[in-house]
């Protein structure tokens, strides 16, 4: 969905600024969990690391590793559809259970990207209506329990790529309202509360956020400066109370990595401007970043360093966990390759769980983690078939 959905950035503005609307307050309810009605198309299989099948789910869905199972989302809009309906789970793989679930109308899009963990429950951001229309549509927030679902109405001017973190005991969202004027916000949720906390006013010169990934005591935002025909991309930090700490440019940083990765000076200076896919901070130190166009790099912010660059072959893991860098494989040809960071130093793992026999020809197509450590692993044959592999933490 990342890369499909990649050609709305073109046609969506770069900078906003602020509404002149007043914010909508919290608009949440408990929903009753979604029948568990027939799947609507093939299956494929979850595994455990040894191989055995745990349980079966449609082989259309988006799968995320939580703590408590995985949360999984089917949205299959037909040809020259922009909207559909789509149905969430919140599944137990050992048990088959569907723990918690809900059905949702008129689907725009879903940032599968930044399905979030807080406490107990797992998040995701859904646009409701055509996003590729003039009309509003409203960003919704869905909370998955063990046993219920919350709805949550985050803005009536919602868009595609919005981002959301887990700061402390409250998720941070970050949007970019599609209001008249437009505007950048961040807005705090605590369960109880929704509040806005940033708002970034486009004037002759414009901050356009990217992204934000939060830490136990602040966040960071991925924010794009705009001057005239110029922009630079800043990691600033703040602390829980939202000022400032730092600001650093990553800007160079980037571009040489885009100039690795063999890209012309002209597109490696455009890749700052993209929108992202992918930020986390390990250790208050190490960042990892993914735009929704040829650019992956993890970034040493205390040396002004690049320690990895990667092309679009290479994506970024889901979920609240171990964020990870994967290469893309297409044939058995194709090296095995996970990066991440460990100890203070870039890490290649080689290896995936043993349900996955060097001689099967399985091709790793996606990884996600959990907080708490549990994996699940997709993997396609050369003739497109997939299958899951489920790892609980420990295992």
């Amino acid at each position: 969905m990342k890369i499909s959905f990649g050609f709305l950035a073109a046609g969506l503005l770069v900078c906003c600024t602020p509404s002149q609307q007043t914010v909508p307050g919290p608009s949440e309810e408990n929903i009753d969990p979604g029948n568990d009605d027939k799947p609507r198309g093939d299956l494929v299989q979850i595994l455990d690391s040894k191989g055995n099948t745990l349980c079966k789910v449609d082989a259309g869905a988006s799968c995320t590793a939580t703590d408590a199972g995985i949360l999984y989302g089917i949205f299959t809009p037909g040809e020259n559809q922009s909207t559909a309906p789509a149905a969430y789970r919140l599944l137990s793989p050992e048990t088959n259970e569907s723990m918690a679930g809900t059905d949702i109308d008129n689907q725009g899009y879903e940032p599968v990207f930044a399905r979030t963990e807080l406490g107990s429950n797992a998040y995701t951001l859904n646009l409701i209506g055509n996003p590729m229309d003039n009309a509003r549509d409203d960003l919704m927030l869905y909370g998955f329990s063990s046993d219920a679902v919350t709805e949550t109405r985050i803005s009536s001017c919602g868009f595609p790529y919005a981002a959301m973190t887990r700061s402390g005991d409250k998720l941070l969202i970050m949007n970019h309202e599609m209001s008249r004027p437009h505007c950048d916000k961040v807005y705090s949720y605590d369960q109880k509360q929704l509040k806005e906390i940033l708002s970034f006013p486009e004037g002759d010169k414009s901050e356009s956020l990217r992204s934000i990934y939060g830490t136990e005591d602040g966040f960071y935002l991925l924010r794009l400066h705009i001057d005239g025909s110029s922009a630079e991309l800043f990691a600033d930090r703040y602390d829980s109370d939202c000022n400032i700490l730092s600001s650093k440019s990553l800007s160079s940083l980037i571009t040489s990595a885009a100039l690795n990765e063999g890209l012309t000076g002209e597109d490696a200076l455009a890749q700052v401007g993209m929108h992202v896919a992918g930020f986390r901070v390990v250790d208050d130190r190490y960042l990892f970043y993914e735009n929704f166009s040829m650019t992956r790099v993890i970034i040493d912010l205390e040396q002004d360093k690049v320690l990895f660059s990667g092309n679009d072959l290479y994506q970024m893991s889901t979920g609240s966990g171990r964020p990870l860098f994967y290469k893309l494989q297409f044939s058995e040809s194709d090296g095995l390759d996970i990066v991440g960071i460990k100890d203070g130093a870039v890490e290649h793992i080689s290896s995936v769980p043993a349900a996955y026999p060097s001689s099967s020809g399985l091709l790793l197509q996606g990884i996600s983690t959990s907080p708490c450590g549990n994996c699940l692993y997709r993997f396609s044959t050369p003739t497109f078939t997939t299958s899951y592999v489920w790892v609980r933490a420990g295992n």
